[in-house]
C-alpha cells in the first residue's frame, strides 16, 4: 500500500496518543501494588475515558475510522485505570464518587441528545463542538500548576516528557484536522499547542531544580 501524507499522519498521531494512554499505567501500578489511592486523582484518567468516549461517538457520526479506532482504545485503556483507581479507594468520599458521577452524567446526556433529540447533520455540528470544548478544557486544566511553577521559580513537578508528548500529540492532530478540514479537531489543538507551548517554555525560564537557599519542604495533603 502506497503510504500519502493524510496515511502517515494519522499512523503516526495513532501511536503517539495509544503512547499517552499508556503513560498513566506508572500510576495504576502503583495504585494496585499499594492496594490505595491515596495522594492520587481520579480527575485524569476519568476526564480522559469522557472525552475518548465523546469522540469515538464523533468517529461513528463523521465516519472517521482512525477517530473511532484512537479514541475506543482510550476508553478501554481510561476505563481500566478508573475502575483500578475507584475498586483501591478504602473510603469512597463523596467527593470522589461526585465527579465521578457527573462526568458519567454529561457523557450520557450528551450520547443520548445527539442519538435522539437531534437530526445526523445537527449530531454532527452540536457533537463536534462539545468534544471540541471538552478538548479545550482538558488541555487548559493542566495551565493551574502554572502558578505553583512561577511561585516556586522550579519546574521540578512538571513532568518534561509528558509536556513534549502532549505537545507533539497536538500537533499531530492538528494537521490530521487540517487533512480532514475538519474545525471541531483544528481549533481545539491549535489551543493545544499554544497551551503546550507555553508549559514548556516554563522549562526554559525555571530549572528543574529549586536552590537550596528557596527550597522549602512541601506541604502534601490528603
Amino acid at each position: 500500500m502506497d503510504w500519502g501524507v493524510v496515511e502517515i499522519v494519522s499512523f503516526v498521531a495513532t501511536v503517539t496518543n495509544v503512547l499517552l494512554f499508556l503513560s498513566g499505567i506508572q500510576i495504576i501500578s502503583k495504585i494496585y501494588t499499594r492496594g490505595s489511592s491515596q495522594g492520587f486523582s481520579v480527575l485524569p484518567f476519568i476526564v480522559c475515558f469522557v472525552s475518548s468516549t465523546l469522540w469515538t461517538k464523533y468517529g461513528l457520526l463523521s465516519e472517521d475510522s482512525i477517530m473511532i479506532l484512537v479514541n475506543f482504545i482510550g476508553v478501554v485503556i481510561e476505563g481500566f485505570y478508573t475502575a483500578v483507581f475507584y475498586l483501591n479507594t478504602k473510603q469512597k468520599q463523596k467527593k470522589l464518587q461526585m465527579t465521578i458521577f457527573s462526568l458519567l452524567a454529561f457523557m450520557f446526556a450528551v450520547l443520548i441528545y445527539t442519538k435522539y433529540f437531534v437530526n445526523q447533520d445537527l449530531a454532527l455540528k452540536h457533537h463536534g463542538f462539545i468534544c471540541a470544548a471538552f478538548n479545550i478544557i482538558n488541555y487548559a486544566a493542566p495551565l493551574s500548576s502554572a502558578a505553583v511553577v512561577i511561585r516556586k521559580k522550579s519546574t521540578e513537578n512538571l513532568s518534561l516528557l509528558l509536556s513534549v508528548v502532549y505537545f507533539l500529540v497536538s500537533v499531530e492532530w492538528f494537521f490530521y484536522g487540517y487533512l480532514h478540514q475538519d474545525n471541531f479537531i483544528m481549533i481545539p489543538n491549535t489551543l493545544g499547542i499554544l497551551f503546550c507551548s507555553f508549559q514548556l517554555s516554563l522549562f526554559v525560564f525555571y530549572p528543574s531544580k529549586r536552590t537550596i537557599s528557596d527550597h522549602k519542604p512541601d506541604i502534601v495533603t490528603f
